[in-house]
């Protein structure tokens, strides 16, 4: 049954943040989408516990609709694995930062099954949220080295009722300018399963220019309409 696998590959793929409300699990952007180059692209190792997903964000074009990305993620959970590459695209309004709605379309492919355009707006699916830092939090400027090299970043540092989470970000790192991501639960925080929620890193290994989409198939409607399923 698809349903329920979408739904749980979604809530691992895009971060469920409080529609239109500052959340800990929203993507920081460390650089304006307005500046970032058509084509650039971003790799990332995000480990969680004892699992480690790669992620690549893509900035595949830029009018006066809106930013269309796409993030392609590998790996995680043996279940998750089995199923191959998660590949989104997501189409954003013009101006993502600080909208309880950013998303204007989300076209999904599991491996090699056929793609499936989603109404970001369908009961069931975790909301999306683009957030600049708060200035207020702040901790000072860091030269990090990571797996893609060595950046001079901006260290924020936001304290929330159940993680830490700091953020190392850099304009030099388009399209999203994120360098190090760490989450640290709060001790206590229940997880998956009811054990303790464990930390997640989130590190730049790769950048460059020239992506082209990996999503290039014809996207049919999901859920199919009545008498079609």
């Amino acid at each position: 049954m698809v349903k329920p696998r979408v739904m749980v590959l979604l809530l691992a793929v895009v971060p469920a943040g409080a529609r239109g409300q500052p959340s800990p699990d929203a993507v920081r952007l460390g650089c304006d989408l307005k500046n970032a180059p058509v084509g650039s692209w971003a790799d990332y190792a995000i480990r969680t516990g004892a699992d480690t997903v790669t992620a690549r964000w893509a900035f595949l074009g830029r009018d006066a609709k809106g930013n269309t990305l796409e993030l392609t993620m590998t790996g995680g959970p043996p279940p998750q694995r089995q199923l191959g590459p998660i590949l989104t695209r997501f189409v954003l309004v013009p101006e993502p930062v600080g909208v309880s709605r950013p998303i204007k379309q989300m076209v999904m492919q599991i491996g090699d099954r056929a793609p499936m355009d989603l109404n970001p707006d369908q009961p069931g699916l975790p909301g999306m949220k683009f957030q600049n830092p708060d200035p207020k939090t702040l901790v000072g400027r860091e030269t990090i080295t990571v797996p893609a090299g060595t950046f001079q970043t901006r260290h924020f540092r936001e304290r929330w009722a159940e993680s830490t989470v700091d953020s190392w970000l850099s304009d030099e790192v388009p399209p999203l300018g994120l360098v190090r991501t760490t989450i640290t639960p709060t001790p206590g925080t229940p997880g998956p399963g009811g054990k303790p929620m464990p930390p997640v890193t989130q590190e730049l290994t790769a950048r460059g220019q020239g992506a082209r989409p990996t999503l290039t198939r014809t996207a049919a409607p999901y859920p199919p309409p009545q008498g079609k399923r």
